[in-house]
C-alpha cells in the first residue's frame, strides 16, 4: 500500500511543480491522493498481474500490455479515473506512439539496471549485509521516484500530443485541387478542351496570314 501512495504521490508532486514552483506540502500533496488510493492499489495490481502473466506465457504479450498499460497511475491520479477507465484511457493515450512508448520503457530499464551495476560496485568494499542494506535504501530511495517521473511526463507529452490541434492545411494545396478539377473537367469534356487548345493556335495563324496579305499589297503598289 505505502509503495503504491508513493508512487501517486510523486506523480501528484510533478504536476505539482510544472508551473515553476511547488505549491503543496509533502503532506497536503498525500492527502491529495488519497482519494484515488483504493483505484492506484487495484489498477497497479491487476496491471502487475496481467504483465507478469504475459511474460510468463510468451514475453511478447507482457511487452505489448506494458506499453499498453505504463500510464495507468498517472491517469488514475491526475485524470482522477477509477481503475477500470484506466487501462482504457492509457492504451488511447498510448495508441499511434506505441514503439516510441516501448522505446521510453525499454531506456528506463536500461538506466536502471546500470544505476544497480554501478551501485552494486561502489558498495563492494562494505560488508554483505550493510552493502544489501544500503542498495535497498538508495534504489529505493531513487529508483521510484525516477520510475514515477519518467512516466508521469510521459503522460503529459502523450496527452499534448492527442491534444494538440491539427495544422492548418498549407495554401498550395487549393492549387493542387484546382488544378486538379481543370484536369478532370478536360477529361470529362475533351471537345472543349481541344477547343481551348485550337483557339491560340488559330488566332496566330490569322495573324500571320493577316501580315503576309499587307505585305504583297505593299510590293505590289511598289
Amino acid at each position: 500500500m505505502a509503495v503504491f501512495w508513493v508512487q501517486g504521490a510523486l506523480v501528484k508532486a510533478v504536476e505539482d511543480v510544472r508551473d515553476g514552483r511547488a505549491d503543496f506540502s509533502l503532506r497536503d500533496t498525500f492527502d491529495r491522493v488519497r482519494p484515488q488510493l483504493a483505484a492506484i492499489i487495484v489498477g497497479g495490481i491487476l496491471a502487475g498481474i496481467g504483465i507478469f502473466l504475459g511474460l510468463l506465457l510468451l514475453i511478447v504479450p507482457g511487452l505489448v500490455l506494458m506499453t499498453w498499460w505504463v500510464l495507468i497511475i498517472p491517469v488514475i491520479v491526475l485524470e482522477q479515473r477509477r481503475a477500470g477507465e484506466a487501462f482504457s484511457r492509457s492504451r488511447e493515450l498510448v495508441r499511434g506512439y506505441g514503439w516510441g512508448v516501448f522505446g521510453v520503457i525499454v531506456l528506463t530499464i536500461l538506466i536502471i539496471i546500470g544505476f544497480s551495476i554501478a551501485l552494486e560496485i561502489v558498495l563492494i568494499p562494505f560488508a554483505d549485509w550493510l552493502g544489501t542494506f544500503l542498495s535497498n535504501v538508495i534504489s529505493g530511495t531513487l529508483v521510484t521516484p525516477f520510475i514515477a517521473v519518467t512516466w508521469t511526463l510521459l503522460y503529459y507529452r502523450l496527452r499534448g500530443a492527442k491534444e494538440e490541434p491539427a495544422a492548418p492545411a498549407p495554401a498550395v494545396q487549393s492549387d493542387i485541387v484546382r488544378v486538379g478539377l481543370d484536369t478532370d473537367q478536360a477529361v470529362r469534356e475533351p471537345d472543349a478542351a481541344v477547343a481551348d487548345l485550337r483557339r491560340p493556335v488559330e488566332q496566330h495563324s490569322l495573324g500571320i496570314l493577316s501580315s503576309g496579305s499587307s505585305g504583297v499589297e505593299a510590293d505590289a503598289q511598289l
